[in-house]
């Protein structure tokens, strides 16, 4: 009898979530940078394996927000745990344990699942005893059922995790077909593809008020994906730099993000971008819903 359930991967920004997706699917279906808070949404991958199928949901980094939609990024990550067979907390080997993995610690205390704790990025380090401590350190603040090391970024110990994910997971028929690899709409990956090339085309100077919107999707005769987006800023001197000197800017994430999707979809494209000023969206919750980032609830 196979088994299949789902897995919640949580932490805090920049401790590798979606990398850690990436590597356990063996392709992209979340983006990834540099840059705190990329992902927005709880995005689903599906991995079917000898043993039966795990639904991965990758979740936002949830941080102290200052605006709406931090506020509404944080409650979509914390309703990810809900209804799932194993939660996987990811903390980085060689960092503290700080205010903000207590705070997520505390969310889960009263969860009746099990926690594991998946300690990243022992790439860094050929010293195990530092890893044991990491390990003695992280089993103090909580009982995790599991406190696996791992390298997302190198994909080790990755297979050992899924063997002991598989453990805990219920009997079961797949959840999916086998021809899905992500749950996610053609709409909403175009979407992140474009806001992972500004993210990493504009750096610090634009990335957290970027909100990006797929408006039209056609097919030509002549087999081309025509696609219309508007990508929203907040102030004015944002959407100057966007846009770039004669339109440089907009020009090279439009090519990078055309290669990328080209490549996914098997055909060619064409992308229109518009780049628009909103003032102070992340604050407007009409906004926020009209973006895919609210809650209708």
């Amino acid at each position: 009898m196979s088994k299949s359930g789902f897995v919640t991967i949580i932490g805090r920004p920049n401790v590798g979530k979606s990398t850690l997706l990436n590597q356990l699917m063996h392709r992209k279906v979340a983006i990834v940078s540099n840059t705190a808070q990329t992902t927005r949404e709880a995005i689903q991958g599906v991995l079917n394996h000898d043993k039966g199928q795990i639904v991965f949901v990758d979740t936002p980094g949830i941080h102290r927000p200052y605006h709406e939609l931090g506020r509404a990024i944080n409650q979509r990550a914390m309703h990810a745990v809900d209804g799932v067979d194993v939660i996987c907390m990811v903390l980085p080997y060689n960092e503290p344990v700080g205010k903000g993995d207590r705070y997520i610690l505390q969310q889960l205390d009263q969860v009746k699942i099990p926690v594991f704790c998946l300690l990243n990025k022992v790439d860094l380090t050929h010293n195990k005893n530092l890893i044991l401590t990491a390990i003695d350190k992280v089993s103090k603040y909580y009982s995790f059922a599991e406190i696996i090391p791992i390298s997302a970024k190198d994909n080790d110990n990755l297979d050992r995790l899924v063997d002991v994910l598989f453990e805990y997971l219920p009997e079961g028929e797949p959840l999916f077909g086998q021809e899905v690899i992500s749950t996610q709409p053609d709409y909403w990956w175009i979407a992140e593809v474009i806001r992972e090339k500004i993210l990493h085309a504009t750096k610090e100077e634009v990335p957290h008020s970027v909100a990006v919107v797929v408006t039209s999707m056609t097919e030509n005769e002549d087999g081309y994906l025509q696609i219309d987006v508007d990508i929203i800023v907040e102030r004015k001197t944002q959407k100057g730099i966007l846009i770039g000197k004669g339109g440089s800017m907009v020009e090279r994430v439009g090519t990078l993000a055309r290669k990328e999707l080209s490549s996914r979809f098997k055909r060619s494209i064409f992308l229109n971008l518009y780049v628009k000023h909103e003032p102070d969206w992340r604050n407007k919750p009409h906004r926020l819903l009209e973006f895919g980032y609210g809650n209708d609830e």
